[in-house]
């Protein structure tokens, strides 16, 4: 009887464990996905970065944890010259804080060299653009980005303290929204 209850025990642990690998991010682009720039009719496209690039955690009860490294969002401004106001707004906040007492992500903007090859993006300067602090503080991050290339948008690490509670998954998993415009 002992050695069921051991067994059972440990089953659920392990279910419950196993089952709080979650991705992070939930994408939404600024509507159709699309904005188009007035004089030239060439636009902005933004799309979700695929599932298995999110990043992600494991979200449990009375945790201090790490992000894993992972995309959120691809954006192509390769037809057009006009510079991009950006704005990555975290959407859910008000769910957030039952599960976490804080989240911090670092934000990390990447552009693309040749097919698929991703450099930090840089300042006018040269200088690598700085990281950006996302937190359910700020709940968003702004930037400006310069046309003619492919960005992508990342989180390049963060952490988080949970309640001591157990944690809900659905509560517990970040959604961002990103919207871009013309400047």
């Amino acid at each position: 009887m002992r050695q069921l209850f051991k067994i059972t025990i440990t089953a659920i642990l392990i279910a419950v464990t196993a089952s709080c690998l979650a991705a992070i991010a939930y994408g939404h682009t600024n509507g159709a996905s699309s904005q188009l720039d007035a004089y030239t009719g060439q636009g902005i496209e933004v799309e979700n970065a695929s599932a298995e690039t999110l990043p992600k955690a494991t979200f449990y009860g009375n945790a201090i944890g790490s992000i894993i490294t992972g995309d959120l969002f691809i954006i192509n401004t390769a037809n057009i010259t006009q510079d991009i106001s950006v704005n990555l707004y975290l959407t859910n906040i008000d769910q957030l804080t039952h599960s976490l007492k804080y989240l911090n992500l670092i934000v990390v903007i990447y552009y693309e060299t040749v097919a698929e090859n991703w450099e930090r993006a840089l300042l006018a300067d040269g200088t690598p653009l700085p990281l950006l602090l996302l937190t359910m503080n700020n709940g968003a991050v702004s930037f400006n980005l310069p046309g003619i290339a492919r960005y992508k948008i990342s989180i390049k690490s963060g952490c988080f303290k949970s309640h001591p509670f157990t944690i809900d998954q659905e509560n517990a998993i970040p959604h961002f929204y990103l919207e871009t415009e013309f400047i």
